[in-house]
């Protein structure tokens, strides 16, 4: 069985079949978790480290939206964030509303009833607007809320599977079309 290992490494990276590293990057599986679970989880969690912790440095008393919210990524965003002080709004369905709060949201939106842009039309203007789940629309209204010096992060690229298909000059002028 092949191990996927997370290194800080500028070389190959996961792409490598086998790699070396240092013990100080490793860590034993829990026995409850399958191989795939555990790498499963690993994935989410670098994920979501990288966007709330490292890349944005959400700060104490910060608020933070959370698109998204009771997925994967989501879950142990809201756990991140709330460990790094901030305040944090949860875009989920109702029936995972539960969920969200247990893991520390302080403020739970239902999307199938409510607009985020809705629910922040007369408040205060937000830090951190995190993107789970894609799209031009989620991109447009999270301008809306977000202070001027606030961050939009998503871990959903502009273009689908754009690994998976060649783009050519038409694809790379769309691209940057919805980029710019």
């Amino acid at each position: 069985m092949r191990c996927l290992v997370y290194t800080p490494s500028k070389r190959n990276g996961p792409w490598a079949e086998y790699y070396c590293t240092h013990e100080d990057y490793l860590m034993h599986r829990p026995s409850y978790l399958t191989p795939q679970e555990a790498v499963a989880c690993a994935q989410a969690g670098l994920v979501a480290c990288s966007t709330i912790v490292q890349k944005d440095r959400l700060e104490t008393n910060q608020k933070c939206l959370i698109v998204g919210a009771s997925g994967g990524i989501g879950t142990l965003a809201i756990q991140m964030a709330k460990q790094c002080g901030a305040y944090v709004i949860a875009v989920c369905s109702e029936k995972n509303s539960s969920l969200v709060k247990s893991l520390g949201a302080d403020e739970v939106i239902d999307y199938t009833s409510t607009s985020f842009v809705d629910a922040f039309r007369n408040k205060t203007k937000l830090d951190l607007v995190v993107d789970l789940v894609g799209g031009r629309e989620i991109e447009k209204n999270a301008m809306k809320v977000l202070k001027k010096s606030g961050i939009f992060a998503t871990v959903v690229g502009p273009v689908q599977y754009i690994g998976d298909k060649y783009l050519g000059w038409i694809g790379l002028v769309k691209l940057f079309a919805y980029l710019g």
